[in-house]
């Protein structure tokens, strides 16, 4: 596991370096964490939620250099994970709150010493009921949810219908909080609330160009799913 500090004096070609974060927002202070991880985010996001101008989770593909992004509900883009769940050097976690879920925590990761697929679907939760459902593999994945408890979400331009909701990228970074470390959560948390803090300001630049980023995103995952 290596991080990389958002250091614009250490890094003066960071952009040059990492032209997909720019996308992001012009901004130097908010310049997302690049962070080369063993756990490999596999991000579903339900065609729906690609042209959310509030969508939380392909930022989290920004921080993660680890990750794949798929994109379901098209017709012609048939996602099938089985292969991917079927591969016996990675445990393969789902993060859905299903009846058999179990909570994430330390004791139940060291009962498998591999390193982890964690799979998020992103969607709202009757999109994410059916992914879990339709999509080949996802039923041989461990299931597992956040434990209780922790902070309400800081992400305002959205509601969450279920109480202790969080947005998908608070969840995700909660999550790597318990798979890799609490200095990981850290920088993923302090990145996602400096992108609140600019928009509370008014400066909204950055919710502006990451929906760019996120229907860009999805037509990049489309086009690698159909080939």
């Amino acid at each position: 596991m290596s991080i990389m500090e958002d250091d614009n004096d250490a890094f003066p070609n960071y952009t040059e370096k990492y032209p997909q974060q720019a996308l992001i927002c012009s901004c130097p202070q908010i310049m997302p964490p690049v962070l080369n991880l063993d756990t490999k985010l596999i991000l579903i996001m339900h065609r729906y939620e690609t042209i959310r101008r509030t969508a939380t989770a392909p930022l989290a593909t920004r921080c993660l250099t680890n990750h794949e992004l798929y994109i379901h509900g098209y017709s012609d883009n048939c996602i099938d994970l089985t292969n991917l769940i079927r591969d016996p050097t990675r445990r393969t976690l789902l993060l859905y709150p299903g009846e058999t879920a179990r909570p994430l925590t330390h004791k139940l990761m060291s009962e498998d010493s591999r390193p982890v697929n964690l799979i998020v679907p992103d969607g709202s939760w009757r999109q994410a009921h059916r992914m879990a459902k339709r999509i080949p593999g996802l039923d041989q994945a461990e299931l597992v949810t956040l434990p209780e408890g922790g902070p309400d979400t800081q992400w305002n331009l959205r509601r969450e219908p279920k109480v202790g909701g969080l947005a998908t990228f608070e969840a995700i970074a909660r999550a790597y909080g318990i798979l890799e470390s609490a200095n990981v959560q850290e920088k993923l948390e302090q990145f996602f609330h400096k992108t609140i803090e600019m928009n509370e300001k008014g400066e909204q630049g950055s919710f502006y160009t990451m929906r760019k980023q996120t229907i860009e995103a999805a037509a990049a995952a489309k086009k690698k799913n159909l080939h």
